[in-house]
């Protein structure tokens, strides 16, 4: 596949900086890991605690977090899986072989339903799940850049809504969970977020 790109999860997170690690990677006291599709905390002793009991395999926890400077707070996503659509297409002179080939790619057609992204934050010092109005997050095609406050009392998120008719940053408070729009912009045709 010379000259393709693969543009996943993964890669996207490592394009807009979103690590899995605590600022400079030098905690291990406060660490959040997916198990099964739910979160937990790991301590220092090696026993971990179950901070949530909620994800299935049609909805889980990914295993992504952004930790605030403090280290205090910790921001993870929630995912709805869905069935993509495949398309054949064939290959009618394939470099490897004489045969055509046929290959079977993912593409979404408008309606199609879309993996459904939503915040959600934990506080490590307390050990437990803040929950977090995600209204502001529904039916969106770019959820990410992922900002926290220096302060560590906020952290401002970045949504793309499906249709490209709004896009937005938007606050979540550590202490809370309460969201809060920072700026919002609106269209009736279309916004280019590039």
């Amino acid at each position: 596949r010379d000259g393709l790109a693969l543009v996943d999860g993964r890669s996207q997170a490592a394009a807009m900086g979103e690590r899995g690690e605590s600022p400079g990677g030098s905690s291990r006291e406060r660490r959040l890991h997916r198990e099964g599709h739910n979160v937990v905390w790991v301590g220092p002793s090696g026993k971990p605690k179950v901070l949530t009991k909620d994800g299935t395999p049609a909805d889980p926890y990914l295993g992504r977090f952004s930790y605030s400077p403090d280290e205090r707070f910790a921001l993870g996503w929630r995912e709805t899986v869905v069935d993509v659509r495949r398309i054949p297409l064939v290959d009618v002179s394939p470099k490897d072989q004489p045969q055509p080939k046929l290959d079977m790619h993912r593409y979404g057609k408008p309606g199609d339903p879309l993996p459904q992204r939503r915040p959600r934050l934990f506080d490590l010092k307390r050990r437990r799940a803040i929950p977090v109005d995600d209204a502001l997050f529904i039916d969106t095609v770019q959820v990410g850049r992922i900002h926290w406050s220096a302060d560590s009392k906020r952290v401002f998120v970045h949504v793309v809504e499906r249709g490209h008719q709004r896009a937005g940053i938007y606050s979540i408070d550590a202490a809370s969970g309460a969201v809060a729009t920072v700026v919002e912009d609106r269209s009736e045709t279309f916004l280019d977020t590039s």
